[in-house]
């Protein structure tokens, strides 16, 4: 999910527990104990207020409260309808239990206020391979990679995209390029070799796996 702001707006009011609550933290508990403290003060209001509910999702993220992020974000929406790392945290939330639509329609909501967020094009990818929708999938990611070429994860997630279309040429394609941006990127070497061994490259494939091993029992 992505992070909270670390400031408040100048002229507002805040807390140590609210400055806690959207601080980044890998102790989703702490984020959650601290943003439900902030978030008792009836002081906290408006686009702070949203910024501790939106912080406190990501904690329930963490935790796997999926549930709860949701509510989170929701909350937090109404107060910032504008806030498009909201649409795109709850729609991942809903993608992880299993409601596909409900985050693609999450995923629409960013790229309706935002149309160039690489992240919302590649997460609804995401969501419309779950649901067996791969071509669209592949569109979806490729409008995340003109957007962000950078980002090797975007091209390993459009060559498993191919592999599953049998797509082998375009795929490894992607894998290369995935791993040129992120050596030692296992992910993507490990589906290469996965598409040179259903091509019938056999050796190739097996020199691919040989590697994904020796990095695996470092």
């Amino acid at each position: 999910p992505e992070k909270a702001p670390e400031a408040a707006s100048a002229e507002t009011y805040v807390t140590g527990a609210w400055l806690l609550c959207i601080g980044p933290s890998p102790d989703h508990k702490a984020t959650v104990a601290n943003c439900t403290e902030a978030l008792q003060d009836e002081k906290i209001i408006g686009v702070e207020r949203a910024f501790a509910l939106y912080s406190r999702g990501i904690g329930f993220y963490g935790l796997e409260n999926y549930e709860g992020a949701i509510a989170d974000y929701t909350e937090s929406l109404k107060l910032n309808p504008i806030a498009v790392p909201a649409y795109n945290n709850r729609g991942v939330a809903f993608r992880r239990l299993g409601k596909f639509e409900a985050a693609i329609a999450d995923f629409d909501a960013a790229l309706a206020r935002k149309p160039d967020d690489g992240a919302a094009f590649a997460n609804r990818a995401i969501s419309k391979d779950e649901m067996g929708r791969t071509q669209e999938a592949i569109d979806d990611v490729s409008k995340a990679i003109a957007i962000a070429p950078e980002v090797g994860a975007y091209w390993q997630e459009r060559g498993s995209y191919r592999t599953r279309l049998k797509l082998w040429d375009d795929a490894i394609g992607d894998f290369e390029r995935a791993l040129e941006l992120r050596p030692g990127f296992i992910k993507a070497r490990y589906n290469q070799g996965v598409a040179l061994r259903r091509m019938g490259r056999f050796e190739e494939a097996a020199t691919v796996f040989t590697d994904v091993a020796s990095v695996d029992s470092e």
